[in-house]
């Protein structure tokens, strides 16, 4: 951790428009274009997701966050690394030309796979299944 700011070697988006991939651009955390960036779960699916992603690279630190906009009342819910926030805005209005608050967790959030260690991840697309693999 350095400072206050949570180290990761990798960050990714899921969602079902840009969004997400915006916002970790804009910060200079998104490193790669993935599949995941076009994809939208209920949050009852992102809990077997999660637990699908612990079972594979249960030695790596695993934290989803996820918005949700347009729900029916404002809350957030915590379980094990999961963090679901749900706001009522049906849209997010300044995602597409500048940052706002609802993102404003990735302030806190490092990248360390670094341009020296970044051959360190492989991605290895074997039909539908993609495998994330970080070299010792």
């Amino acid at each position: 951790m350095v400072g206050n700011k949570k180290e990761y070697d990798l960050i990714f988006s899921l969602g079902g428009n840009c969004a997400a991939a915006h916002n970790i651009l804009y910060r200079g955390l998104r490193k790669y274009a993935l599949p995941f960036d076009w994809t939208y779960m209920k949050d009852e699916i992102i809990y077997d997701f999660y637990n699908s992603i612990k079972m594979i690279y249960s030695q790596k630190q695993i934290d989803f966050v996820v918005l949700n906009f347009g729900c029916k009342s404002e809350n957030i819910v915590e379980k094990d690394n999961i963090c679901i926030y749900r706001y009522s805005r049906k849209q997010n209005n300044y995602d597409y030309i500048q940052t706002n608050y609802e993102w404003s967790f990735l302030d806190n959030v490092e990248l360390i796979n670094t341009k020296k260690n970044r051959d360190k991840v492989m991605f290895k697309f074997l039909g539908c299944k993609i495998t994330i693999t970080w070299s010792k």
